[in-house]
């Protein structure tokens, strides 16, 4: 005979937990944040569209017919090789079909929202109001962390890492030093960049154990994971040093201030608002999180104090490592590099002010906050991740029902050659500036060696000559120019002999200009037009087409936009 349920135990205690997490405020707004969240991370995998160029070149890589294809393929991405081994089983499950590549970015973010909130329940968090309306809530890790692209995952990989690094500060064990090690080696075989975090966290972890009884087998169980995550990338070594060989094409003199104001650039949106709630929430944290470690020291278990500390020199350490690291890796970074100091930040935000927020009314603090946040930015949220990755792939299908073979399409920017080759499929030739043997993937080798030529374009010239004379039609997508200044058009001896070094943007620019000198001189009519699109379009990839036909002999100087 079953006995009643009051009788079952344990029953009525999960079930009065459950009830009291249901009446919690705390509670009630993030589900309600959450699932906005995730409502606005559906909409912008709706609307995404096509793959642009680096998802493009991604699908690509992951497409080769075996292993040794796959690895010989991690000099032509962003990513070491567990992220190309899960985005080859989206490859082979989902059909290389662009919405199979969307399902996957959104995966990220649902599960990156279920870390959030396993984390703060073991946590004095309790409920991560903070972090959930932040993160979820910003069109930087909607857009970015939403795509088919590792950074969403990479961002996953770095909650999970200050889970298990916390749990393993709190008690450390053997299982858990396993859990850490798993979390950090996923880490940096999902981002390159993820290294500079794992090392953070493992000297905060350090820093913050030094309170504590250290012995040697503690100190092994700190850094054991940072150390075997680290040895991972042996293997890499080959790989790097074919980066290195084109590394310096891509490479800029950048400083601090440029970082910075990168940095401001991925948080500030939609809104310059967003950016001054973030720094004030992180100043904020910061003092909460001192004021709890300094003040009534007794009061508060040795538990409390090492977590505090923990989310306190974490961000703290993160941000001097991973400038540190972007300043010497001297690339012009975007926004998706600065997804991973977002989640530190957002998780420190969390970590030092949720716990003030436990008692009485205070608990209506961070609710009010987020409804506010809700009320003032949520719609301009959505007309911000409402919006295609490329309008490539409308372009392509339209250009195939408008060209013929006679025809040749030209694509000025070289690196939207990965996307047209993702999806045309007309009778026209096509090629980039500069003229490459294959658009299979984004490779800076073809680059270095036409910068190397002394006179690159003379082949492309001789092509659009060739079409011009016999009827066809040059299409340039993404435009050039009637040179520059107007009329004249630097050439630059091969590199590195000349001004600029290993500088390939001055080369590719100049080569643009050659080839508009040249078709506006000799083309008899040049039209202007724009791929349709229902919805923006990402601004990375979203390129003008321009038209020429007819031939004049006389060569004679074609005014700009005539």
């Amino acid at each position: 005979m079953a006995l009643p349920d009051e009788h079952l135990p344990g029953d009525q205690s999960s079930r009065g937990k459950l009830i009291d997490a249901l009446t919690d405020p705390r509670c009630l707004t993030w589900l309600l944040v959450a699932a906005v969240a995730l409502w606005l991370r559906w909409v912008f995998a709706c609307s995404a569209g096509g793959l642009w160029r680096d998802e493009a070149n991604s699908a690509a890589i992951v497409g080769g017919s075996s292993l040794r294809d796959l690895w010989a393929g991690l000099d032509l991405d962003s990513f070491p090789i567990l992220w190309l081994f899960c985005l080859r089983y989206v490859h082979v499950v989902g059909g290389d079909a662009d919405f199979s590549y969307r399902l996957f970015g959104f995966a990220s973010s649902v599960l990156s929202l279920i870390a959030l909130v396993l984390i703060a329940r073991d946590t004095p968090v309790r409920w991560p109001v903070f972090s959930t309306v932040l993160l979820g809530l910003s069109p930087c890790v909607i857009h970015w962390g939403g795509s088919s692209r590792a950074y969403g995952w990479g961002m996953l990989a770095l909650l999970a890492m200050f889970w298990t690094y916390w749990r393993l500060i709190r008690s450390p064990d053997a299982k858990k030093c396993a859990w850490a090690t798993l979390a950090c080696v996923a880490a940096v075989q999902t981002l390159y960049t993820c290294a500079a975090f794992v090392a953070a966290l493992a000297v905060s972890a350090a820093v913050v154990a030094l309170r504590q009884k250290m012995t040697v087998r503690r100190v092994i169980m700190i850094f054991a994971p940072a150390a075997i995550a680290a040895f991972t990338y042996v293997p890499y070594i080959p790989v790097f040093q074919r980066q290195h060989a084109w590394s310096a094409l891509v490479q800029h003199p950048v400083g601090m201030a440029w970082l910075i104001h990168k940095f401001a650039s991925a948080i500030a949106v939609p809104s310059p608002y967003v950016l001054y709630i973030w720094s004030i929430l992180f100043l904020a944290a910061i003092v909460a999180g001192l004021y709890r470690l300094l003040a009534n020291r007794g009061e508060r278990s040795a538990i409390d104090r090492d977590f505090t500390a923990f989310a306190l020199l974490a961000p703290i350490i993160a941000v001097v490592l991973y400038f540190g690291f972007l300043f010497a890796l001297r690339y012009p970074t975007q926004p998706w590099y600065y997804l991973g100091l977002m989640t530190v930040g957002a998780l420190s935000i969390d970590s030092l002010l949720m716990p003030l927020f436990d008692r009485g009314m205070l608990r209506y603090v961070a609710p009010v906050f987020a409804i506010g946040y809700l009320w003032a930015f949520t719609l301009s949220v959505q007309t911000s991740v409402m919006v295609r990755q490329t309008n490539l792939d409308l372009g392509a299908a339209s250009l195939a029902q408008a060209t013929g073979p006679g025809d040749l399409i030209v694509l000025s920017t070289w690196e939207h050659g990965v996307t047209f080759n993702r999806y045309y499929r007309g009778d026209a030739p096509w090629t980039t500036v500069p003229p490459m043997s294959s658009h299979m993937a984004e490779s800076y080798v073809p680059v270095k060696q036409a910068m190397m030529e002394r006179d690159p374009m003379q082949s492309l010239f001789q092509s659009c000559a060739t079409v011009l004379k016999h009827g066809g039609k040059v299409y340039v997508i993404d435009g050039v120019r009637d040179g520059y200044p107007r009329g004249h058009a630097t050439v630059y001896p091969p590199a590195p002999g000349g001004p600029f070094g290993w500088d390939s943007q001055v080369y590719i620019f100049s080569w643009k200009c050659q080839l508009g000198l040249f078709l506006y001189s000799h083309a008899a009519n040049v039209k202007y037009g724009r791929f349709q699109s229902n919805l923006p379009v990402n601004g990375y990839e979203d390129p003008e087409v321009q038209v020429f036909d007819g031939w004049r002999s006389d060569a004679a100087h074609r005014e700009a936009g005539k």
